[in-house]
């Protein structure tokens, strides 16, 4: 029997042995439901509440592409994932583009991996629905102020003597509309550049004049402006988790030089004309047992504030073992920080970054989302700078 407090997922893969691997490793955590086709994973969602859907691309008659095009045309608020063993860019492009699948996930899978692949989607799934139930609710509530709007004003006129009470109720709502006109003004600021983005790009993939061509390239921009939007989401759901304590290191060990390498590569087609990025490994071999997915996360926060505030010049990254610390530094020759704000940079949406984000975009939790990275895997982090001089970001984390 399913356990109502567990989200409820569904995994469609033609090899029996792959099912019984997931159901046996996840079915403390979720409740497996399993098909051997996409004809009986249509047959489970039509008797079944899911709040996921897995499948295999791969499959006899019905392959995964075309089950999650029958589950999406009737299920479009589920998010989709899709396993495949090979690289097949148009049928990943078919899967992002038209599909809107969350992600797509390699064969054979790590545990690790795929959990946090399937938590994140479960957990936009969860925002998704919240949000959908608060705008339902916000809705009603709005009808009814309305309403009790309509039926005050004309107690007002029928009642002179309550004129002094019927005032401070439209005070109170007054303060509400303004709330809530600051709470909107608040999220919109982070949202509105790839929501215009994507909406006026979207326009113009209609348009008949616009070649193939072209609006693949629209395409192409509109993802990436989603991609935004999922980031600040990402950041948002990460520092509620900071700040309820709920970060958890997923120890393992591995090489060092292997993830700062990871980070290089990943960026060195992200860099500019202007803009020399090196990475300086560590000379001998450095094994270490604690989280490599977070370490991978504060280098790639650290790169993007540094190639952010610097457009020309040169970034320089590396890592060095010092007796019992592994030190690792992130240089640039941007635009600096004054050393009064050096504190302020490391507090999520400080005035500092928000004087940034003005002019150079971002929300501001980067930084804090590295500080408390390094902080929970027994490390620290601190900056060196200048005003128009470039910036140092260094940290540690312990050899053992």
């Amino acid at each position: 029997m399913s356990d109502p407090r567990k989200y409820t997922i569904l995994y469609v893969d033609d090899e029996e042995s792959n099912l019984r691997i997931f159901k046996n490793t996840f079915r403390k955590d979720y409740n497996i439901l399993t098909a051997t086709s996409g004809t009986e994973g249509l047959e489970v969602l039509n008797t079944q509440d899911v709040d996921l859907i897995l499948t295999d691309q791969r499959m006899p008659g019905m392959s995964g592409i075309d089950f999650l095009k029958k589950a999406f045309s009737k299920y479009p608020e589920l998010n989709r994932i899709l396993v495949t063993a090979y690289s097949d860019y148009d049928v990943l492009r078919e899967a992002v583009n038209e599909l809107k699948i969350f992600q797509y996930v390699e064969k054979p899978w790590r545990e690790e991996d795929i959990k946090t692949t399937i938590d994140s989607a479960l957990e936009i799934h969860r925002l998704k629905i919240e949000n959908q139930n608060l705008t339902s609710s916000l809705l009603v509530k709005n009808e009814e102020l309305t309403r009790i709007n309509k039926e005050l004003s004309a107690e007002i006129d029928r009642h002179k003597q309550t004129q002094l009470e019927l005032i401070k109720e439209k005070e109170y709502a007054e303060n509400c509309n303004r709330l809530k006109s600051a709470f909107l003004a608040n999220m919109s600021h982070e949202v509105r550049t790839p929501m215009n983005s994507i909406m006026g790009f979207v326009d113009l993939i209609f348009e008949d004049y616009i070649s193939q061509e072209t609006k693949r390239e629209y395409m192409n921009i509109v993802q990436g402006s989603c991609s935004q939007l999922l980031h600040i989401i990402d950041n948002i759901i990460e520092i509620s988790k900071i700040d309820s304590g709920n970060v958890e290191l997923r120890k393992v060990k591995f090489e060092v030089n292997d993830v700062v390498n990871y980070v290089y590569k990943s960026f060195s087609a992200k860099v500019g004309q202007n803009i020399s990025l090196s990475c300086n490994l560590a000379q001998e071999s450095i094994l270490i047992y604690n989280d490599s997915l977070k370490l991978e996360q504060v280098l790639k926060n650290l790169l993007d504030n540094a190639l952010k505030f610097t457009t020309k010049g040169v970034v320089e990254f590396g890592v060095q073992l010092k007796a019992d610390q592994v030190f690792f530094y992130v240089k640039d020759t941007g635009i600096g920080i004054d050393p009064e704000n050096f504190n302020l940079i490391f507090e999520r949406f400080s005035q500092v970054e928000n004087a940034f984000s003005r002019k150079y975009g971002g929300n501001g939790l980067g930084l804090a989302i590295s500080k408390a990275y390094i902080e929970n895997m027994g490390g620290k982090i601190w900056v060196e700078s200048e005003l128009g001089k470039g910036a140092t970001f260094n940290f540690t984390i312990p050899l053992d």
